[in-house]
């Protein structure tokens, strides 16, 4: 996330929110996609982060 926002690891664990942390992950997986495509492999539409997967995330980014 940092060098997509131009800011420090520890500037974005301390002002990031759980929005940006979804955007995020929402652009990883759409990343991802993009490259198994590119690569020929096929891309599980239906892979989608649940709300307590998120939190966890944000929780143990909070925790460092």
């Amino acid at each position: 996330m940092a060098s997509k926002y131009g800011m420090l690891p520890t500037d974005v664990i301390r002002k990031a929110t759980t929005q940006d942390v979804q955007i995020h992950f929402n652009v990883e997986a759409f990343r991802d996609d993009e490259r198994q495509k590119a690569s020929g492999k096929p891309v599980d539409l239906n892979k989608q982060y649940t709300q307590e997967e998120l939190q966890e995330v944000w929780q143990k980014s909070r925790s460092q």
